[in-house]
């Protein structure tokens, strides 16, 4: 830069210079406001007075109006009840010492209504009478010291009025009377030395003697300033020695002591109107200052000066006053001043908040805008010891000094001609290591700020490096050791060699690296102090390894599934840190990982977090987006601070915030700088008092007044007394300050019905109870102050809910005794009707007995007549079945007998015999088949289940029934059909059964098909379960059909239709597949044919190769074991024994369960006992299998039995598992059937 660039800029610095003030904005008085959409019944509000309980009473031209902080109750005159108000232009309302509220209306007289009971005393003017009052338009009272109100009326002068003996004495003008009050339109009443009272009326101020009844006056005169300023005196302010008055004309004070009069904004008036300049109240707040309400604002009087602010309406600000005309002004026990206005309700403000908050005034009409322009960063520096504060906004950077409010400002084409536009400051950092280095973080570069030569340097970074963005907004700059690190918008974060000027490297997210940064988007960059940085990010929070540069990502849970932005950090230890969010505040343990969300349902104003600083030790201040939080972290409790209490932004920006070295806080938002004063927030001191408001019953509110429940208010009641059917009631309550309402918290509790207290805020301020048993209890509410501490008392209220009377001690002693004496009574009465009516039915019994006798005999015969009936049809059945069984049987043994003798004479035809001796060995399979029908017939068995094809049996069972038959049948069979665990003889017998019924209903000409299909899971509906595989068996026959009245006892025992039949058939069949856990199903039309469907469980987890493998097990292993063979039959010894040793078995065989035992024992003892014990389930007189198995295991525990029977039907084979055996195998069995047997126990140990 050249030496007359130079000059040029230092003389532009100069130019540009521009002092402010640090201190209260033009108007730093705010306002909130309670109008007649918020409930009050009128606009203007005359009066305002407080009762002793806490609430604000407003006076109005339409009723008297009750406020708790929350809502508004008003009062007006009910035309059924005398003890409401009378007139409700109660316009004038005052507070007695003892907690009465006079009332003087306008055309109702006086009232006096009591606040506890709602009820209203009037005293109105009587014509005739003079110890009433003088005229009903009452405009101002006062009490004086000895409890007497004085009562100003628009036309019949001044009044005394003793509460006590409810009198009155009237003091009027006397034109006659130079020494009677001046006018009788009285407008103010004050007390005076010497117990006299200031009178004003609008003749004139006087000076009034209520023991003589004279009065001196005072009048205006224009042509003396030591006059008061107008004879229209509307009200009074006794200071001292000080009598200040409003009059219409403006302000005149009186010293009492000198009796000179002062006017202040006197601006003189014609007439008696109301003009903007007429003083309509004043009120002495406790800060010192004088309130004066006019008709144009508001004006404070500051004593020590001597001086008035003026606050003029500004009903555009939602802060502002939002009338032009002052009716009324008070100052409620917590330090609210409330302001009635004529046209817009009331406003309130909080004058120790407002003390709390400032802001930045231009002392040049808005040059530089500061007010509603967003403020993008703050900082501070220090030079020689004195500090400075920095912040930006689009318009430039500002230099501001706080100890004389001048401020420098830096407009953008100062610092760089380049980037004039849209170049905002988005960061400021003052270098740690150089305190001469200041860096200044914008959206399109980073500068170096010199403080102490002003000047500015460009680092010029490239936007683009080989294509790729490295550049964008600054949002956050950090030093650590060497290097310079900075957040940017949209490009990651960047590390900068600051002594090169050089970006070092830019982190950007890598799809391919979990531990590169998680986002594009950084919002700050905060050093830990552990070699590690703390990097904030548009979806995490992330850690950097400064050794290792690489980054680990933090996971929080998140109730909402979207990217949480990180946007401000406070790294308050190692063991924790607090994140900005905008889902809310976390709380963060970096060493545990603990972590805890506060957001609006914990009492944050808004979830969007922009700047975490910590006040002391114990509080933080949190900056949203809708509002400022002061945050107590031991209570974990949140105060709520908004323009209402005197800030300047709704709005704060992200990492906008700085506490300078005298504590102050500069907080930057959207819409300008708030200054914070440092300490605790405002804590005047007050109890919050809580009042109970309302009763509701069945969520109907209950009244106050004249009624049982509630004679007086519930505030004022000892205790409450509810009827057991008053099951739902809620009561409601209040904190009455008004600073702060809306951020006090409430806890209470219902001692004998709750175990603790329950909490809750001001959007739900009541309790609610249901089912309460009669009984006394105790409710307790208590609340926080303004600064959300909780108080250490609270309110209660006895309640006694009233049992029913059938609950009552009395009721249930009287009970007892009544119940006692009724017992006896019954019981007498129940003696004496027994005996007469066991005399009646004596002679009854008599008649009755022969009667039975008669019927029991004939019943007893027709039984026993049945009885034989069945006998002989079950005799008949069983005669036909053994026939049937008898011939095949016969048959089969003819087969067997002819078999073997021609084997014999074909002794050197090997091949021949073994074709003999197998139709020989098919016919015995048969006649097992036989014998296993008779005994399910017989006794129903348990099926003995082996893992079977069911094609197999339907071929084999149907072809048996159709040989030599005409009829035709045909299969369907899938080459996949699923394996089945079913007892192969009962299943065949079924087959049998039913394919006899078709060939006979066919009479040997016809057609059966027979159809097998697999069924999946599901798809028949009506399945025992279906979630079940099955196997379906479908055999349908062209006959006749079977007629629809009997299609339903088909399955019935006995029921027949064949002269020849027995009826048990297919009943057998139902029980059978019932058993085997599937169902038997039958669809028939006449003339259309029949189909029986069966339907099995399938065998879903056997294998049909390994079936088949089993099945087809053409050579015979040796099996190198030994088995003890137990059976009561010499010839099933023999012959088992001969098969077990053909198969490589070393066998003993024993005739009893005894003798089984004696040799495993001794074989066990031995060191080499049996591999195998087959025993026999019966033995006729002896040990069967059962007990033969209990005994063998106390000796081995691993003993491995097989259990055979020729009872098939016994349960035991069909659930020999269940009983601790290895294996079944029934009698008769083959040599292929007990292969299969030791197969499956011993696959793993044949012998080579």
């Amino acid at each position: 830069m050249n030496v007359l660039k130079k000059i040029k800029y230092m003389v532009s610095l100069l130019i540009l210079a521009h002092p402010l003030l640090y201190g209260q904005k033009a108007q730093d008085i705010y306002f909130k406001h309670l109008t007649v959409k918020e409930g009050l019944s009128n606009s203007t509000v005359y009066s305002i007075a407080q009762d002793k309980d806490g609430y604000i009473w407003f006076g109005t031209p339409n009723g008297l109006n009750r406020f708790d902080g929350y809502s508004v109750k008003v009062f007006k005159h009910q035309t059924d009840d005398s003890t409401s108000i009378l007139s409700n232009n109660a316009g004038n309302i005052y507070m007695s010492r003892e907690g009465i509220m006079y009332i003087g209306s306008w055309g109702g007289g006086l009232e006096a209504f009591d606040p506890g009971t709602f009820k209203a005393t009037h005293y109105i003017h009587k014509a005739n009478d003079p110890n009433t009052i003088s005229d009903n338009r009452v405009q101002s009272l006062y009490e004086d010291e000895k409890g007497i109100m004085w009562l100003g009326t628009f036309s019949g002068g001044l009044n005394r009025f003793d509460p006590k003996s409810k009198t009155f004495r009237v003091f009027k003008h006397d034109p006659d009377d130079p020494h009677s009050l001046s006018n009788n339109r009285i407008w103010a009443i004050a007390p005076a030395e010497g117990n006299k009272l200031w009178v004003g009326t609008s003749d004139g101020l006087n000076l009034f003697d209520p023991a003589s009844g004279k009065a001196q006056r005072f009048y205006h005169d224009p042509n003396d300033a030591n006059s008061i300023s107008h004879n229209v005196v509307r009200n009074f302010l006794v200071q001292d020695s000080l009598l200040w008055m409003g009059t219409v004309a403006g302000i005149t004070r009186l010293n009492t002591r000198t009796m000179r009069f002062k006017r202040y904004l006197y601006h003189p008036v014609s007439g008696y109107r109301f003009t903007k300049f007429t003083i309509n109240a004043i009120y002495r707040v406790r800060e010192g200052a004088i309130w004066f309400g006019s008709g144009d604002g508001i004006f404070i009087f500051d004593p020590k000066t001597e001086t008035f602010r003026h606050i003029k309406e500004d009903s555009s600000n939602p802060v502002g006053l939002n009338d032009i005309e002052v009716r009324s002004i008070y100052q409620d026990r917590s330090g609210v001043i409330w302001v009635g206005t004529k046209n817009k309700g009331i406003n309130y403000t909080n004058p120790v908040q407002t003390r709390r908050f400032r802001t930045m005034i231009s002392q040049d009409r808005g040059r530089y805008k500061l007010q509603g322009v967003e403020i993008h960063a703050v900082s501070g520096f220090n030079i020689d010891g004195h500090e400075y504060i920095l912040f930006s906004n689009p318009y430039g950077l500002y230099r501001y000094d706080p100890q004389n409010g001048a401020i420098r400002f830096y407009s953008f084409n100062q610092m760089d001609a380049r980037y004039l536009q849209g170049n905002f400051i988005n960061s400021i950092y003052p270098d740690p290591v150089d305190p001469n280095v200041i860096w200044l973080g914008t959206q399109k570069q980073v500068y170096v700020y010199n403080p102490r030569k002003e000047t500015f340097h460009s680092l010029q970074l490239p936007y683009k490096i080989r294509g790729e963005v490295t550049f964008s907004t600054v949002t956050s700059i950090r030093r650590v050791g060497r290097y310079i690190w900075f957040g940017n918008y949209l490009s990651g974060l960047g590390k900068l060699d600051p002594e090169t000027g050089k970006l070092v490297r830019q982190f950007t997210p890598q799809a391919n690296d979990p531990n590169s940064i998680s986002h594009n988007e950084v919002y700050f960059v905060e050093y830990s102090g552990k070699d590690h940085l703390w990097v904030g990010t548009g979806i995490s929070l992330d850690r950097l390894d400064l050794k290792s540069e690489k980054f680990d990502h933090i996971a929080f849970p998140k109730q909402y599934d979207h990217d949480r932005r990180f946007f401000t950090i406070f790294v308050e230890s190692d063991s924790l840190i607090w994140l900005g969010t905008e889902d809310g505040l976390i709380r963060y343990n970096p060493q545990t990982g603990q972590n805890r969300l506060y957001n609006m349902a914990d009492g944050l104003p808004d979830n969007k977090i922009s700047f975490i600083r910590p006040s002391n030790k114990n509080y933080l201040w949190v900056g949203t987006e809708r509002g400022l939080a002061y945050m107590d972290k031991k209570l974990e409790m949140f105060v709520n601070y908004n323009l209402s209490d005197g800030l300047t932004n709704y709005e704060y920006v992200p990492n906008a915030a700085w506490q300078g070295e005298d504590g102050t806080f500069y907080f930057g938002g959207k819409q300008g700088l708030d200054m914070v004063l440092p300490g605790h927030p405002d804590n005047v001191g007050f109890t919050t008092p809580v009042v109970l408001n309302n009763l509701l019953i069945f969520n109907k509110e209950i009244p106050q007044k004249n009624n049982p429940i509630l004679p007086v208010s519930l505030n004022r009641i000892d205790e409450l007394k509810l009827r057991y059917d008053d099951y739902v009631f809620s009561i409601e309550f209040a904190a009455l300050d008004y600073a702060r309402s809306d951020n006090i918290n409430y806890a209470y509790k219902l001692e004998g019905f709750d175990s603790h207290w329950i909490y809750t805020d001001a959007r739900r301020r009541y309790a609610t109870y249901t089912s309460v048993p009669g009984g006394h209890y105790i409710f307790k509410v208590k609340a926080t102050n303004r600064n959300g501490e909780w108080s250490k008392s609270y309110k209660s209220l006895k309640i006694y809910v009233i049992p029913p009377f059938w609950k009552t001690p009395l009721f249930i002693l009287f009970s007892i005794i009544l119940a006692f004496a009724l017992l006896i009574v019954v019981y007498r009465w129940r003696t004496m009707s027994m005996h007469r009516r066991n005399r009646e039915l004596s002679e009854i019994n008599e008649k009755l007995n022969q009667q039975i006798v008669q019927r029991e005999k004939a019943e007893a015969e027709n039984r026993a007549l049945h009885q034989q009936l069945l006998q002989t049809q079950k005799m008949e059945a069983i005669g036909v079945l053994a026939g049937g069984i008898a011939h095949d049987f016969n048959n089969l043994l003819t087969a067997i007998l002819g078999n073997i003798e021609l084997s014999k004479l074909f002794k050197g035809n090997a091949a021949k015999v073994e074709e003999l001796l197998t139709s020989a060995e098919k016919a015995c399979v048969r006649a097992r088949g036989l014998t296993q029908q008779l005994l399910t017939f017989s006794k129903g068995g348990e099926p003995v289940v082996e893992t079977v094809c069911l094609s197999d049996v339907v071929k084999e069972s149907s072809g048996f029934v159709l040989a030599g038959s005409s009829v035709t049948q045909t299969y369907h069979i899938p080459e996949d059909l699923w394996l089945a665990n079913v007892d192969k003889g009962q299943i065949g017998q079924v087959v049998q059964n039913i394919i006899i019924n078709a060939k006979e209903a066919l009479n040997d000409k016809g057609h059966i098909e027979i159809r097998l299909k697999n069924v999946a899971a599901g798809t028949v509906n009506g399945l025992p379960d279906p979630d079940q595989q099955y196997v379906g068996v479908h055999i349908s026959d062209n006959g006749p059909g079977i007629p629809e009245k009997i299609l339903d006892q088909i399955f019935t025992p006995y029921f027949t239709t064949k002269e020849t039949g027995n009826g048990l058939g297919l009943a057998v069949s139902f029980s059978i597949i019932k058993k085997h856990g599937g169902v038997l199903w039958v669809r028939s039309q006449e003339g259309q044919g029949t189909q029986f469907s069966i339907y099995l469980p399938a065998c879903a987890e056997c294998s049909r190769e390994d079936w088949e493998k089993e099945s087809r097990l053409d050579t015979y292993q040796q099996y190198a074991i030994t088995v003890l063979l137990m059976d009561d039959e010499q010839a099933v010894r023999d012959v088992a024994g001969g098969l077990l040793e053909k198969l490589g078995c070393t066998v003993d065989a024993v005739p009893d369960g005894e003798t089984a035992v004696y040799h495993y024992k001794e074989h066990h003892t031995a060191g080499h006992p049996y591999d195998l014990v087959i025993v026999d389930l019966t033995v006729p007189g002896g040990m069967g299998g059962l007990e033969t198995l209990e005994a063998l295991m106390k000796i081995d525990a691993h003993v491995r039995v097989v259990v055979s029977s020729g009872y098939a039907h016994d349960p035991i084979m069909s659930h020999y598992k269940k009983h601790g055996f290895a294996g079944v195998i029934v009698k008769p069995y083959t040599f292929n059937e007990i292969h299969k047997v030791l197969n499956q126990l011993f696959k793993s140990t044949p012998s080579d």
